[in-house]
């Protein structure tokens, strides 16, 4: 007995070994150090490039940064002469304590005093933020509580838009920044920043900086299965409700994106759907058209469900020998005005780290899965040309990458999808345009047979790891008519809240609130009530829609008695509007009377 429990605990323990093992970064054993400071000589490495040298002393052979008045901050960075700006994948190993304070920020890629990568720690939380010119470009967030009086060892690896964030030897969270681009290198900085809360108290000490850029080229190939679109097991199945928009509404011609990822799925281990059936484009199709959210607009694949299916394979078939990974989502634009191979590095980045990338170029859809030794160009995967090897057989640009990392902490997301035309922006409490948002168009195109026929055109506007609270979404378009607007809200466990609105609007903006919550159900509430409606009215005289000044005076007099009304009185007010709607519906257009028949529904729920 003693036997079996023996090689049981040796079994486990190797198991655990290799659960545990870090992903590969080939930079952890074989960067080399281009920077390193333990401040036994002072601050004669650093210059300091705002705020005062009083703010900062060497204590006990620490740098020690304290700011005692509110919204101030003060940065140190590397002289000039020691740093090199063509530094662009860069891992920082420190030790860092705060000692008093609310904020305590780690930064880099530093250009000035608006231009950073910052990592903002406050009591149990933390935000990791890029900003240039002090306009934020992209945000994310998770939850660790940094203890004042206790030295914390820090390592952040910097891989083009990857970057990991380790503490006290821990995996505590992987990023993937989608407004990364190759002019973001910059220097690390030593920062103290103040808000309400002061002072501010903090030491850093044994900072080592790693160039992960490999000293050698050599070829990089991931183990990525293939899967085509135009496979007769699954070539002429129906690809999600094309035969709305297609004479041939097949995976072979529109399934590029699903067998992409097929792959990548298949590639991290995920091979069963959760009943029971082997993942392929084919059943793939099937579960996505089975979710509310398994395809958006008319016929685009939703890559959220796809992370939200991962986190379900990875709960029902993960085991103690093999944990299945969930997958994050991220995607990034590509700079059309960068030169080759500049415009591979994000995706090299990823390669790096053993994560295939789906490319999307005009129409179509496919994955890299590796690069030759002069990075010139990817090896591809693709579902469409199976015969093509290179990137460059395409002869065209690449427009943007999917990604989808390994992880098992936050799948929050919101998604908004629209038609072209529809402007919409999403706002916060205080009325301020969310910038961080991404707007990618997936539109596929007929890449088999050349027909020329493409899927409908619409927008996705995605905003990753969302705070939790209120915000405001805000349509309008440049002329009255219908809108159709999808809107999807995923909690940190992927879970999903859905909306499908569908109305009228012109160029006065409709507003929705939307309660987002990380835990659980989201709520979506129309912001329609009589003044704004009396606005429409207004627009719609003006624009001459409504022609005639006595049935805008009568309808404008009646909503403003409603405006004025208690609640129970408000009904009878609905009624009347609604019969004088159709007295004078001869003096309005049809687009105007369905909008204003449209806004009293809002107005009666």
């Amino acid at each position: 007995m003693w036997w079996c429990f023996s090689h049981l605990y040796w079994l486990l323990l190797v198991a655990g070994l290799i659960l545990t093992r870090p992903p590969k970064i080939w930079a952890q054993t074989q960067a080399p150090v281009v920077f390193q400071e333990d401040f036994s000589q002072g601050f004669t490495q650093w210059q300091l490039d705002k705020g005062h040298w009083e703010w900062w002393e060497i204590i006990d052979e620490q740098a020690r940064g304290y700011v005692q008045w509110q919204g101030r901050q003060t940065y140190l960075v590397p002289q000039d002469s020691l740093w090199d700006e063509q530094w662009q994948a860069l891992e920082f190993e420190f030790d860092f304590r705060p000692e008093k304070g609310h904020d305590r920020n780690i930064t880099w890629g530093y250009q000035d005093p608006g231009t950073w990568y910052n990592l903002q720690f406050i009591p149990g939380q933390f935000y990791l933020v890029r900003k240039q010119n002090k306009n934020l470009l992209w945000a994310a967030s998770g939850n660790y509580n940094l203890v004042n009086g206790q030295t914390y060892h820090f390592k952040i690896a910097v891989q083009g838009p990857a970057i990991k964030l380790w503490i006290n030897e821990q995996l505590i969270k992987e990023f993937t920044d989608p407004s990364y681009d190759v002019n973001s290198a910059g220097k690390f900085a030593l920062r103290v920043a103040t808000g309400a809360v002061v002072p501010v108290d903090v030491y850093w000490d044994n900072l080592v900086i790693r160039n992960l850029t490999k000293p050698t080229a050599e070829p990089v190939q991931l183990d990525v299965p293939l899967f085509s679109q135009v496979d007769p097991a699954w070539a002429a199945q129906e690809y999600n409700q094309a035969r709305n928009w297609s004479q041939q509404p097949t995976i072979k011609r529109w399934g590029c994106a699903l067998s992409s990822l097929a792959m990548i799925m298949r590639f991290y281990g995920l091979n069963w759907l959760p009943d029971g059936t082997e993942l392929t484009p084919a059943t793939l199709n099937i579960w996505l058209k089975e979710q509310p959210d398994g395809y958006v607009g008319e016929g685009l694949l939703n890559w959220l469900a796809a992370m939200r299916l991962a986190s379900q394979i990875s709960e029902q078939y993960s085991t103690v020998e093999q944990l299945l990974p969930k997958l994050e989502y991220s995607q990034l634009k590509i700079e059309l005005s960068t030169e080759l191979p500049g415009q591979f590095l994000p995706v090299i980045a990823q390669l790096d780290l053993g994560q295939p990338v789906i490319l999307q170029i005009p129409g179509h859809f496919l994955v890299a899965d590796g690069y030759p030794a002069d990075q010139q160009d990817l090896f591809i995967k693709d579902p469409a040309f199976v015969n093509y090897q290179l990137f460059s057989e395409h002869q065209t640009e690449l427009l943007s990458t999917r990604i989808f990392t390994p992880s098992q902490t936050d799948l929050s997301y919101l998604l908004m999808v629209y038609p072209v035309g529809l402007q919409v922006e999403l706002k916060n409490a205080l009325g301020e345009l969310v910038s961080n948002t991404q707007l990618m168009d997936d539109h596929l195109q007929d890449m088999i047979d050349q027909s020329g026929e493409s899927s409908p055109q619409y927008l996705q506007q995605f905003l990753a790891q969302p705070a939790a609270g209120a915000y405001v979404i805000e349509l309008s378009q440049p002329n009255l008519g219908p809108f159709n607007l999808e809107i999807y809200a995923y909690d940190q466990q992927g879970e999903l809240s859905y909306w499908q609105e569908q109305g009228w609007v012109g160029q006065q903006p409709l507003q929705f609130g939307l309660t987002y919550q990380t835990n659980g159900s989201s709520e979506l509430t129309p912001l329609v009530d009589f003044n704004f409606f009396r606005q429409v009215l207004t627009e719609l005289l003006f624009q001459q829609q409504l022609s005639k000044y006595y049935a805008w005076h009568q309808l404008d007099r009646l909503t403003g008695y409603a405006q004025q009304a208690e609640l129970a009185a408000q009904q009878r007010y609905l009624q009347l509007l609604a019969f004088w709607l159709g007295w004078y519906q001869q003096h309005l257009t049809k687009a105007a009377l369905a909008y204003l028949q449209y806004l009293l529904s809002l107005l009666a729920d």
